[in-house]
């Protein structure tokens, strides 16, 4: 609009005639203007998102941290949901949040390849380049109930596949090169996450915060379905059968490789 409106004045005052626009010396200083406004736009918005990124961290690593305070022994799982590139049919956001709600309600029940879930969180993400649409999906299981995390992982992706009526693939982190080379690096957060092991249990917390990073800004969700539409979302402590949160859970966000760097 300010492209638009900035023509119709130099028009209307200037005389210009509208296919000589371009070719006027104040046409250059309307450019100029305009991308100045363009970049403090971004950079409002760069802000906004790494405020809101942070306050989703805070919340999702106190969240981790105390699961992992109240059982001994968690199983972590991470598998990266998608859509087939190329699908004959587009994939819309529509169609995502619509798979996101039953796969929300799956993960409620708790049943199926979800039965001991003990946790979960979610990052609906947009690709930088082609913007496909995909989801980041943490689970922590009761490890004493599930613990077989790279099979966990397959039949989650698998489950995911019949939510999107064959129109989904996904990336099984567990069991993938990716994981392999954490594990060389002694970073893998990934599987059995005992809580007498303070370097696994730092490691898992970084694995989570990767769902909440302000690096990604590029591959931020750009389109939403309504303003009220979360593109994060985790679950909640509080259970009947959960003691109450204990107030001596300490989080400190930069004490973990929150940044993304």
């Amino acid at each position: 609009s300010n492209v638009v409106d900035s023509v119709d004045a130099l028009c209307r005052f200037k005389g210009y005639a509208l296919a000589d626009i371009e070719h006027c010396d104040e046409w250059f200083r309307v450019m100029i203007g305009i991308y100045n406004s363009y970049q403090l736009l971004i950079k409002d918005e760069q802000y906004d998102f790494t405020r809101q990124e942070k306050r989703n961290a805070c919340s999702l690593g106190k969240y981790v941290k105390s699961l992992i305070e109240h059982y001994s022994r968690l199983n972590f799982v991470r598998v990266d949901l998608k859509y087939i590139k190329d699908y004959p049919q587009e994939i819309t956001i529509d169609n995502v949040y619509g798979h996101v709600a039953i796969l929300c309600n799956r993960l409620s029940n708790a049943d199926g390849c979800f039965k001991h879930l003990q946790g979960h969180a979610w990052a609906i993400e947009q690709g930088e380049q082609e913007g496909g649409y995909h989801i980041h999906l943490l689970l922590i299981y009761d490890y004493s109930e599930r613990d077989n995390d790279r099979h966990l992982g397959k039949l989650v992706g698998d489950e995911w596949v019949k939510i999107t009526e064959g129109c989904g693939t996904y990336f099984n982190i567990n069991d993938s090169e990716v994981r392999e080379g954490y594990i060389a690096k002694g970073i893998d957060g990934l599987g059995l996450v005992s809580r007498d092991d303070p370097q696994k249990v730092k490691n898992a917390i970084n694995a989570a915060l990767y769902l909440t990073r302000p690096s990604k800004y590029w591959q931020r969700l750009r389109v939403k379905v309504s303003k009220a539409a979360h593109s994060f979302d985790k679950g909640d402590y509080e259970r009947s059968f959960r003691r109450q949160p204990n107030p001596n859970v300490v989080f400190n966000l930069y004490d973990y490789e929150w940044l993304g760097y």
